[in-house]
């Protein structure tokens, strides 16, 4: 049996030069199969970017390979010819090491704020107060010269003779000086009475004069929590606002884009994202996304019913789209933030409003979607806390700052910290021969100035031999996604490529799909079948999904002679990204869902029996019968490889050598 991947083999001839070593690289030997030797096999390995032990998939390079792995190569046992490979990503995050900043059984310690001093020290700022809601709040900083091991003494930053000092915000300005937001509230009259703001030239040791931050006439503001960022020598900072005729509050809440030309000391407004006249924006978040040159907000609504976005419709962000709800990706989300951890991921924290967790999400596809939620704190008790900060303190590793008063009666500054997970690699080796023979294979790394080579795996819907069939113009096609918007279940259409007779025999294909609407409205989002023709023919093997309310069924179906062998899992939502394999070995069909792209959480599976050896494979298709229902989602990154069963094993791994760069 072969499967065609797309790849042209290319042995690229070794250019040596006289160097000293700039490089490293490290065997590793694979053995064979019992089901006998392999040609053009993937063989996954997975790399970290962190001290460990080497076994199986698992390889670790200190720190010594390139953030992005740009620089690892594969090669041949000759340590010359090079091998294809596809970087499939990095896995995503992990969280860790918690520890306590501050635990005071007396004072009641909040809302922090964290940043990297231009001079590398952490400083953190939070509410110090006897309680929740007091006017006796002042504002409190603590450094870290080790990267939040260890906290120095508490330093009073502000202390307003008759207010309360809440919420506030640390932010490095371009020219690394620190700027210090406090919004200052009247918590026995409950009138929020605007900000005040100052600026430190020796990263926060002192502050100099404050000022009042801007308001726009009417509407003060008075922020649950400012967020700022900077783009080029520009800041930006959303800012919650408030209604007000100067001794009342009249109005509502809502959201204003502010910005500062001079690293924050002087402000103006450039935009109201949401209008305090509708009374539907507490607590906004800001990032910018620089591949489409755009704004997003992320908000929780004032009511507490939903979680949404708002992405600007230019560049400058004086003009906004409409709210897109994002409740069924990330549930409630009380005080959201987002943080960039590297140019591909995103990710959204904040406290769980249902179960009163402080969680994090990622997002691969610049805020488009957001998944694999993270527990960053689990509370016992239905507890305040939650207004997480982050920090990136190198490139693969933030610290996290959150409160909670679950603890004590009182409330405690926390941390984690969240790393990136390691790069995720399929690596095509030509020959693997048998089991117990081995074939052998280099990993090289730690050129600084490699770029990678990597090629894409993914199926191509782009490609000519792709056929699409959408007659009513339903249907979306980029390289690696499928988008369908309304489609009908009772209109014909699909994508598909034919890859000949029998092609389907022994393979494996990973996925990825979503949907977004469509009540009592089956839509197809990956198969394999011997015929041209919409989902409900007579043999094929699918996962398809079906809604109702507020309820995705996921159908794992294997089709023979118009008999349907299946297993419907029930517990999906509208908005979420699942993560899904179809398997087969023999006549052995595996399906499985899993809730992560690295598919170790499943979700639901079911092994089932098919003696086909299918030719085509769908992208899309809809059911092509029933009532006109409509449906919206899409289904992407397909990865199609060869499989058998056993598969070729991880063997052991030799140790770092240091080498010359030798392609």
């Amino acid at each position: 049996m072969s499967i065609r991947v797309g790849l042209r083999h290319m042995a690229r001839s070794a250019v040596y030069r006289p160097a000293i070593y700039d490089a490293f690289r490290k065997s590793h030997e694979i053995k064979g199969s019992t089901e006998g030797a392999q040609t053009d096999y993937h063989v996954k390995v997975t790399i970290h970017r962190a001290s460990g032990v080497d076994s199986g998939e698992d390889v670790y390079l200190g720190d010594k390979s390139k953030t992005d792995f740009g620089d690892i190569r594969f090669t041949k046992s000759d340590g010359i010819t090079e091998l294809d490979y596809w970087m499939q990503g990095i896995e995503g995050t992990s969280i860790e090491d918690k520890q306590d900043i501050s635990m005071d059984a007396v004072r009641y310690q909040a809302f922090p704020s964290i940043v990297k001093c231009s001079n590398g020290d952490l400083l953190i700022a939070y509410r110090d107060g006897v309680a929740h809601a007091g006017n006796d709040g002042i504002t409190i900083t603590r450094r870290s010269i080790d990267d939040g091991v260890n906290w120095g003494s508490e330093v009073v930053a502000y202390d307003h003779p008759s207010y309360d000092c809440r919420d506030p915000q640390l932010h490095i300005a371009p020219n690394g000086n620190l700027i210090l937001l406090i919004p200052i509230t009247d918590m026995v009259a409950t009138i929020h009475l605007g900000m005040k703001y100052a600026i430190s030239l020796d990263n926060g040791l002192t502050f100099g004069d404050w000022s009042d931050f801007p308001n726009d006439g009417t509407i003060r503001s008075v922020a649950f929590s400012a967020h700022l960022i900077n783009i080029g020598s520009i800041i930006y900072g959303v800012v919650n606002a408030l209604s007000h005729d100067g001794d009342h509050e009249t109005g509502g809440w809502g959201a204003t884009l502010f910005k500062s030309t001079d690293n924050g000391a002087s402000w103006e407004k450039v935009s109201v994202i949401d209008s305090s006249v509708n009374d539907l924006t507490a607590e906004t978040t800001l990032a910018w996304i620089e591949s489409d040159e755009r704004f997003l907000t992320v908000s929780r609504d004032f009511t507490g019913a939903q979680t949404y976005k708002r992405i600007s419709t230019n560049a400058a962000g004086t003009t906004w789209g409409a709210r897109i709800t994002i409740t069924g990706q990330v549930g409630i989300l009380k005080d959201p933030e987002l943080t960039w951890l590297g140019p591909d991921l995103l990710l959204l924290c904040g406290e769980d409003r249902v179960s009163t967790q402080t969680v994090s999400y990622e997002s691969y596809d610049n805020g488009d979607t957001f998944a694999n939620r993270g527990i960053i704190d689990d509370y016992s008790i239905a507890a305040n806390g939650g207004y997480t900060s982050t920090v990136l303190l190198n490139s693969t590793t933030a610290l996290i700052a959150f409160y909670t008063d679950a603890i004590n009666s009182k409330s405690d500054i926390r941390r984690v910290m969240i790393r990136r997970e390691p790069g995720v690699f399929w690596v095509e080796i030509p020959n693997i021969p048998a089991s117990p023979d081995e074939a052998t294979i280099y990993v090289y790394y730690g050129k600084a100035d490699a770029t990678t080579t990597s090629t894409d795996l993914r199926e191509d819907f782009t490609d000519v031999e792709y056929i699409e069939l959408d007659d009513n113009n339903h249907i979306e096609i980029t390289p690696t996604r499928i988008t369908f918007v309304d489609l009908r279940r009772d209109e014909d259409a699909y994508v598909y490529k034919d890859f000949g007779a029998g092609y389907f025999d022994s393979y494996a294909l990973l996925f990825s799909f979503l949907r977004t609407s469509g009540d009592q409205m089956y839509a197809l989002h990956a198969g394999l079948a011997n015929e041209i023709d919409d989902a409900s023919q007579n043999n094929i093997t699918m996962v398809l999904t079906n809604v109702s309310g507020a309820t995705l069924y996921i159908h794992m179906n294997v089709k023979t002679g118009g008999v349907s062998d299946e297993l419907v899992w029930n517990g999906g939502s509208l908005g979420t990204v699942y993560y899904g394999v179809i398997r087969k070995y023999g006549t052995d069909v595996f399906m499985g869902i899993y809730s992560d792209a690295e598919r170790t959480d499943v979700l639901a599976s079911t092994t089932k029996t098919n003696v086909n050896d299918h030719r085509y494979l769908y992208g899309v298709a809809s059911l092509n019968t029933g009532a006109d229902r409509q449906g919206t989602g899409y289904e992407e990154n397909f990865f199609l490889r060869k499989y058998v069963n056993p598969e070729p094993t991880h063997e052991d791994w030799g140790s770092e050598e240091e080498v010359v760069w030798p392609f």
